[in-house]
């Protein structure tokens, strides 16, 4: 049950980051195409 919990969370921990490590150069695109 822990370890069903634990590796859901890091899952989404993982997903998150990928999520961020996407977005951040695209906001920074955005910026640079608005300006």
């Amino acid at each position: 049950m822990m370890g069903g919990t634990i590796s859901r969370y890091l899952e989404q921990a993982m997903g998150c980051f990928a999520l961020q490590m996407v977005w951040k150069p695209v906001t920074k695109l955005i910026d640079t195409i608005r300006k």
